[in-house]
């Protein structure tokens, strides 16, 4: 896997553009992105991190959370996209636990299999988030009353945001 993830960085453009996109499934591959994460947080020049559609489970969410979150050059990340995995409720509250600890300006969980109790532990990690200015989830499985209290936090953080959360 560290290979291929290597190959991968030569052929699609780990270039110093900011932005780390994987297009392989990480299912399972906890020493992978254990080592990709602490690459992808020393490396300055690395501002966003692309996982979006990679296959990644509520166990990953939760390696990848300790991962950014040992490491003390955290602070150079903007961005995370998370979008069409199927991490669910555990792993959106994996994030959560974790977001007040990182700097993020963007963060996308489309259509991650996140339901009420996963999006209310977004929406409760938010209030603790000063850097975080652009949201995006939605699952059908969020509520409505879910979706009015998401975006009740975000109208109190900053009610000119550009957050979304649907």
């Amino acid at each position: 896997m560290g290979n291929h993830l290597c190959l991968q960085g030569v052929r699609s453009g780990w270039r110093l553009d900011g932005a780390i996109r994987i297009d392989t499934s990480l299912w399972g591959e906890a020493e992978a992105l254990m080592a990709l994460v602490d690459f992808a947080l020393k490396a300055a020049w690395v501002e966003e991190l692309d996982f979006s559609h990679t296959g990644l489970t509520a166990e990953d969410a939760a390696t990848l959370t300790a991962a950014m979150l040992q490491s003390p050059h955290r602070q150079h990340l903007q961005k995370l996209d998370f979008t069409g995995n199927d991490f669910g409720d555990e792993g959106a509250a994996a994030f959560a636990r974790a977001l007040p600890q990182l700097h993020l300006n963007y963060l996308l969980m489309w259509d991650n299999g996140i339901s009420d109790a996963g999006a209310l532990a977004i929406a409760k990690a938010l209030l603790q988030c000063t850097t975080l200015r652009h949201l995006r989830i939605s699952d059908r499985s969020i509520g409505k009353e879910t979706r009015h209290a998401l975006r009740e936090v975000c109208a109190k953080k900053d009610p000119k945001n550009h957050t979304s959360p649907t």
